[in-house]
């Protein structure tokens, strides 16, 4: 135990001794990311923090990978994994200010192989942690545990708007005769009083938290029956729960990305549906009611596939990124597949589709558009560099990059970068 103490203290040491401030990735022009935030991002496995307002780049670590970076709610603590170069499904969680000051390690969670989720409070510095249970650490990172599962459970975890309770999900007990037949249930604890609530049982079926409604009011998931890894892989349908009613609203199915899902403040979600694992064809967008499931889908592009979705800070734009429907018929050879990719491009439109144009000087290769909290600018992955361009897109300009294949988390059934996270304010 105390070699391990004596570890703990030389890596942080080393950590914080090797703070930095440099520019030399950043091409941006500084007016750009002027009072648009702050940007944390991994490039060649350093965590780093670009200030907006004022340019300056630090780097955090030196040695380890770096990965999942996730601001808290003021934008004044950094919560990240540090995972090993030779065994990169083991990884220790750390918090670090927002000027690269205090890193420290989170010590007293059980050892596990990666922590499976770690969400911060919309509302205070409290990060919900799952990982053998739920544990709730503050700004000082002393972890309590406020939810007992089994050694090899991570529950899924989602945080209410008022960040006053945490939805998450559990398997209920099964003997081994029935294991195919197992259901989750759905519950709320409140983390003044501990208070926790089963809202739902999912029989026979597992259940996987997509997010709260915006105002609060009820919980959005996607049911999973017989638990089945494929039929997850092919999408699966969506439901939505009113807090205080037994039976959910029902949505098409559709891959369980939350990356695929934007919300907006009168509880309208924007969302990519299509069932099929594979993202280049029978994908679109649609604009569901979350308090009375209803559903209009947004036609655009036609002939293309549509993915990442992103409501304009208004509600009335939606920015998404577009590519050629292969079709299903026969699976494309890698390099159709690579062709693909590089044709998907970046599109603005209204909300019900109408007025869509290709912001062009955005390039190829487009992932993960977001908006500026001012709706005036789009941030997005393209060719492994992190670029901004004006929502008129008249002018790109680079960010950070290029971003290795170790900093990248790539899926089977799609890819998805976990490289950065932008402090809107």
């Amino acid at each position: 135990m105390q070699s391990k103490k004596i570890i703990l203290f030389l890596i942080i040491i080393l950590i914080g001794s090797t703070l930095t401030s440099c520019n030399s990735n950043i091409s941006a022009d500084e007016s750009v990311l002027k009072n648009e935030g702050d940007l944390a991002f991994i490039q060649d496995g350093i965590l780093q923090i670009l200030e907006g307002s004022t340019g300056r780049l630090t780097k955090i670590n030196e040695n380890g990978q770096a990965l999942r970076p996730k601001w808290s709610h003021d934008g004044q603590w950094l919560a990240f994994l540090i995972v090993s170069q030779q065994d990169r499904d083991s990884g220790t969680l750390w918090m670090v200010k927002r000027d690269g000051t205090e890193p420290r390690m989170i010590t007293g969670l059980p050892e596990a192989r990666m922590y499976g989720t770690y969400k911060w409070s919309p509302t205070e510095n409290i990060l919900a942690v799952s990982c053998q249970g739920i544990w709730l650490l503050d700004e000082q990172g002393q972890p309590k545990q406020v939810v007992k599962t089994g050694p090899d459970t991570t529950p899924d975890i989602a945080w209410s708007p008022d960040g006053q309770q945490i939805a998450y999900s559990l398997t209920l007990p099964y003997t081994q005769e029935e294991v195919e037949n197992r259901s989750d249930a759905l519950y709320t604890l409140d983390i003044r009083s501990g208070q926790t609530v089963q809202r739902l049982i999912a029989p026979a079926a597992g259940i996987r938290l997509a997010a709260w409604w915006p105002d609060g009011q009820g919980i959005l998931y996607w049911e999973n029956p017989g638990h089945g890894a494929s039929a997850a892989a092919d999408g699966l349908e969506m439901c939505s729960l009113p807090i205080g009613v037994k039976e959910p609203l029902h949505f098409t199915a559709g891959l369980t990305k939350r990356g695929w899902l934007s919300f907006a403040a009168d509880n309208r979600l924007l969302r990519v549906a299509g069932a099929g694992r594979q993202e280049w064809t029978n994908k679109w967008l649609e604009i569901c009611d979350l308090t009375t499931g209803t559903v209009a889908r947004v036609n655009v592009s036609p002939g293309s596939v549509t993915a990442d979705p992103s409501f304009s800070p208004d509600a009335k734009q939606i920015a998404f990124v577009t590519a050629p429907d292969l079709g299903s018929k026969e699976y494309p050879s890698m390099g159709k597949i690579e062709d693909w990719t590089n044709s998907i491009t970046l599109w603005v439109a209204n909300t019900d589709g109408s007025g869509a144009r290709s912001l062009a000087k955005a390039g190829n290769s487009v992932q993960e558009p977001q908006w500026s909290k001012d709706g005036k600018y789009i941030m997005y992955m393209a060719d492994n560099y992190l670029w901004i361009i004006d929502a008129q897109g008249n002018e790109r300009h680079r960010i950070a990059g290029p971003f290795s294949t170790d900093d990248q988390t790539d899926y089977y059934y799609g890819s998805g970068s976990e490289v950065w996270d932008w402090y809107r304010g």
